[in-house]
């Protein structure tokens, strides 16, 4: 499916160059060079130190699994196939713990939205 959708979003995008609706340069504004964005991007870790200690006592344990696996959906944090378990490894700050929160200074109005749905999220399971 997720093929799919891509080559249609890439088809649409030659027919709109092709018809001359757009231009190439038209397609992605960015402010960066690209090696710029390159190494910015490449800085961009899939784990933190909380994924880190508790893959560690999963291994310690005798635990063999994989971290962000891109074939499953969600990208979990930790696979385990022999289990058919996948772990999802979410910080303080998704869920407002009240020890470690920090609020963020900018765009307010986006994170109280978004991390009191989380909230609520939370409540229901």
């Amino acid at each position: 499916m997720r093929i799919w959708k891509r080559s249609f979003e890439l088809l649409c995008m030659f027919n709109l160059i092709a018809m001359g609706k757009i231009q190439l340069g038209d397609t992605m504004a960015d402010n960066m060079s690209k090696e710029q964005r390159s190494y910015t991007m490449s800085r961009i870790k899939s784990k933190s130190k909380l994924e880190d200690i508790f893959a560690s006592m999963l291994w310690r344990k005798g635990l063999r699994f994989r971290r962000n696996v891109k074939t499953l959906k969600g990208k979990p944090d930790i696979a385990i196939a022999k289990y058919k378990v996948v772990i999802f490894v979410d910080s303080c700050f998704w869920h407002v713990c009240p020890l470690h929160f920090i609020q963020p200074k900018s765009n307010k109005d986006y994170w109280d939205k978004k991390l009191k749905r989380n909230q609520e999220r939370d409540l229901e399971k």
